[in-house]
């Protein structure tokens, strides 16, 4: 594979003048959720009646428009790469919920994973391979500890509480993150347990899946890396196993 191993390695790069994928190819894109709300607007409608339905559910605007901004995102990159309007794309929904693109459109197999968080949205994109990603505000959460006792595998909350509470927050992010790309990966959603699989979580070691329980060849065909975004967030991918060339841009609106 062709990662470096070291989160600092990313480098996010403006738009790129074409839209191309061929099977190593990971492309990754980082955009700001706060734009103004007359784009907003613009981009409201691009979505589906059920994407705009489900919008018009949430009770706060801040949350409606994440929402909003992170789907149009969406459906304007697929329709780069697929060469189709943004509206046009169709989107169905495999056993937990994990959506895909309608396979009369997706003649490149493309394959995509959406994450945001407290202003910023990360997507992912490869042909053929499975991918997962995950991005969060590092904070200070309250019951992160319960969670992590009551949640992570044995190894995971040894780390955790032998950790000096400056490092805890960054910790407790950095697993949270690996995680939730590892689950969305896969597929299964949230009906996976998080104890039933391992990653490394201390801050300044390298990302890795360490071990899934009851099978020890599944580490080995999923690769796991960290996505450096600033000092703020913190951000994780697994994609499949196989050769890699990651590419990551910044959307700019």
């Amino acid at each position: 594979m062709n990662f470096d191993k070291s989160e600092h390695s990313i480098v996010w790069h403006k738009n790129p003048g074409n839209y191309l994928l061929n099977d190593q190819n990971v492309h990754l894109w980082l955009a700001t959720q706060n734009i103004e709300n007359d784009y907003i607007a613009s981009l409201y409608a691009i979505l589906s009646n059920d994407e705009k339905e489900r919008a018009n559910r949430f009770y706060f605007e801040k949350d409606r428009n994440s929402y909003i901004v992170s789907r149009a995102l969406l459906r304007i990159l697929i329709g780069k790469y697929l060469n189709q309007k943004p509206d046009s794309i169709i989107f169905k929904y495999a056993k937990y919920d994990k959506p895909y693109i309608s396979e009369h459109l997706n003649y490149l197999n493309l394959q995509f994973n959406v994450s945001h968080s407290h202003g910023k949205v990360l997507i992912g994109f490869t042909k053929i391979r499975n991918i997962g990603v995950d991005i969060e505000l590092v904070r200070t959460l309250e019951g992160a500890a319960d969670i992590v006792n009551r949640n992570f595998s044995q190894y995971e909350r040894h780390i955790y509480n032998s950790l000096p509470k400056s490092l805890q927050d960054r910790a407790f992010f950095n697993c949270w993150t690996r995680k939730e790309a590892f689950i969305k990966a896969i597929g299964k959603g949230l009906t996976y347990p998080l104890d039933a699989f391992t990653v490394s979580i201390a801050p300044m070691e390298e990302a890795r899946l360490l071990d899934v329980k009851n099978d020890s060849q599944e580490k080995e065909k999923w690769i796991l890396k960290d996505i450096g975004i600033n000092a703020d967030y913190v951000a994780a991918m697994v994609i499949e196993s196989g050769e890699c060339q990651l590419a990551c841009y910044k959307w700019e609106w």
